[in-house]
């Protein structure tokens, strides 16, 4: 999933950071990262499973014991190389009715490095609103312009083998906090079950204690401002404005924390400030995906100057060695 830093800035400014995605990105993540059943909208020009087929994914290949590139095919493979062109696309009857489209299609995922290993998954295409029927389908291959259809087109996966498994960064994991360690457990337990506002919850009450922490290991890392930091910590300690602390750092930031084009600790912060009984559980599950993906993206790019540094320094202490 790639995406340009301004997209990516606008995405978890707003809190909806999947809308920013493409349909090929979208339908890759569910396939890659999402539980059961959390609805996504596609591109209405995916209305036949036809399309989806061909989409690359990442999965774990057990094979090869490693992430390895997908693709997605309609399956069951044999019955439907067994058809003619013709038959093929008269096997598929996404339309419910005239307005409505509504389908469960059973894909393979086949593993393009091994060749061998297989992954298997139910998806579930629907209609939200009306999608006349006349305007999408007059041709599987050449579909007229659609921007006269009203409805919106969403899919979301209804099973899955290998099971879907909730497992925590372990980069990020290692770094927290140990009374933070099970609330961050906690959250990614219930954006597994769509819980928007358990998981805003506990992943708000993480962002609360981590800001200080993150801040800490940046004073520990002896970058060009870490005295700096150290300064602003010890000001922090003295009045604990949290607030202050977060305006004031973005001068001292590595560039690596700077990619974003505005201060992730002020983002992180903001989100400290929406009141949970004032958003809708969607909109709060909506937001606890945008903050977990920015927590993520902060602590790992605060860990990748910490290993960075020991790395010049490893190679500085041996070219001294040698001298």
């Amino acid at each position: 999933m790639i995406l340009s830093d301004k997209a990516l800035i606008k995405a978890f400014k707003k809190g909806i950071y999947f809308g920013y995605m493409s349909t090929k990105n979208t339908i890759a993540s569910i396939l890659e990262n999402e539980p059961l059943y959390r609805k996504l909208e596609i591109d209405i020009k995916y209305w036949n499973p036809h399309f989806v087929t061909g989409i690359s994914f990442q999965f774990y290949c057990q094979n090869e014991s490693s992430v390895r590139t997908f693709k997605l095919a309609l399956a069951p493979e044999k019955l439907i190389k067994s058809l003619s062109g013709s038959e093929y696309v008269e096997s598929f009857k996404p339309f419910k009715s005239e307005t409505e489209i509504e389908y469960v299609q059973y894909f393979v995922g086949h593993c393009q490095s091994c060749n061998a290993y297989t992954v298997y998954f139910l998806l579930h295409v629907f209609s939200e609103g009306e999608v006349q029927k006349s305007l999408v389908e007059p041709s599987l291959f050449f579909s007229k312009d659609l921007k006269n259809v009203t409805g919106k087109l969403m899919i979301r996966k209804v099973g899955q083998w290998p099971s879907f498994q909730i497992k925590p960064d372990s980069a990020i994991y290692s770094f927290l906090k140990k009374e933070d360690k099970e609330y961050y457990s906690k959250a990614l337990i219930c954006l597994s079950q769509n819980f928007g506002v358990a998981a805003f919850a506990y992943l708000r009450k993480i962002v609360e204690s981590e800001i200080v922490n993150i801040v800490e290991e940046l004073s520990k890392t002896n970058i060009a401002d870490s005295e700096k930091i150290a300064s602003l910590l010890d000001e922090y300690k003295k009045n604990k404005q949290t607030g202050r602390l977060v305006e004031s750092i973005y001068s001292y930031l590595p560039n690596n924390l700077k990619v974003l084009g505005d201060n992730p600790f002020k983002l992180l912060y903001s989100y400290l400030s929406e009141g949970l009984h004032n958003h809708s559980d969607e909109e709060c599950l909506s937001y606890a995906l945008a903050l977990d993906k920015l927590l993520v993206f902060t602590i790992k790019r605060v860990k990748e100057e910490q290993n960075e540094l020991k790395e010049i320094r490893a190679i500085l202490g041996g070219l001294r060695s040698k001298e």
